[in-house]
């Protein structure tokens, strides 16, 4: 992903590219469009390559440069239409049908947005390092894991309420700390 913090690259694939708004034509172009939280979202990849002499671009083995835009629309009260449109471009490799390249971008925002966003914001991943050395690294990364797919089976499992898709990750955690708090009195019930 190119981003602002590489000026000269990032100029020179907006340039080549322009933004979603461009009615330029590409080597190879594709667009997609759902329904999400009450916005029309449309999506689109395109490609150019990149020549072998290419000044701006220092990265021997890149091939193409795509740009992957998003438009959000959605209907404000009172008849208005807010539509935000967000431009990402990246220089790679990898020259595959734009088709492809919005699955993989989906793939991995999906992923991003799952497993990884539950671990760092849920669980609170990122806050710190319970062990810094020898094996209690893995170990506690091994735990981390455990812990999180157990977490993630339980909420798949707990009916939602009120206005859910899917139970709360907050309630799924309160719900299974209780479980576990309650089987712990079971061996102390049953002797």
């Amino acid at each position: 992903m190119v981003k602002g913090n590489q000026p000269t690259l990032f100029s020179a694939a907006k340039a080549r590219l322009g933004n979603s708004a461009d009615k330029r034509d590409f080597e190879n172009e594709a667009h997609t469009e759902e329904r999400a939280s009450g916005e029309l979202v449309r999506r689109g990849s395109a490609r150019c390559r990149v020549e072998a002499d290419d000044p701006e671009i220092d990265f021997p083995t890149a091939r193409a440069r795509r740009r992957q835009s998003t438009t959000r629309t959605r209907m404000l009260p009172g008849g208005t239409v807010d539509v935000r449109v967000e431009d990402r471009y990246c220089v790679t490799n990898e020259v595959m049908p734009a088709a492809d390249a919005l699955r993989l971008v989906r793939l991995h925002w999906g992923i991003e947005n799952g497993p990884n966003w539950a671990q760092d914001v849920v669980l609170v991943e990122d806050a710190g390092t319970p062990c810094r050395q020898g094996r209690g690294v893995a170990a506690m990364s091994w735990l981390r894991l455990l812990a999180y797919n157990l977490l993630s089976m339980w909420r798949n499992k707990l009916p939602p309420v009120r206005d859910e898709s899917v139970a709360s990750w907050r309630r799924s955690m309160e719900t299974l700390r209780t479980a576990l708090l309650l089987l712990g009195d079971v061996p102390a019930t049953l002797g």
